[in-house]
């Protein structure tokens, strides 16, 4: 090890490589906001799988705008996440949905 070697000394050594995925102009980003108006104008519902790490349960939730509900609810909990990922996979295929 080299005296005084910034990379050594860097605490955010391992992370350099990612920071420009997350470093770009706020501009670039796609809101959920714009993606809902979106579906919404195809007769549409926003779909988001939330995969549990941990052994506990993977939610499939829904957004719609124009119902007079605001956020993310649930729709279907699932206690397999193979089972969770192919109702997901469905769901998208149907055409009813689209991925928020």
């Amino acid at each position: 090890m080299k005296a005084y070697d910034p990379d050594q000394l860097n605490l955010f050594y391992d992370f350099r490589p990612l920071v420009p995925a997350f470093d770009k102009p706020v501009e670039s980003y796609t809101r959920v906001q714009d993606k809902l108006e979106a579906a919404a104008a195809k007769n549409q519902s926003l779909i988001r799988l939330q995969i549990s790490y941990g052994g506990g349960e993977s939610i499939i939730k829904i957004q719609t705008k124009g119902d007079g509900a605001t956020g993310w609810r649930y729709l279907r909990k699932f206690n397999d996440v193979k089972e969770a990922k192919d109702t997901y996979a469905e769901m998208l295929k149907s055409g009813d949905y689209a991925e928020g």
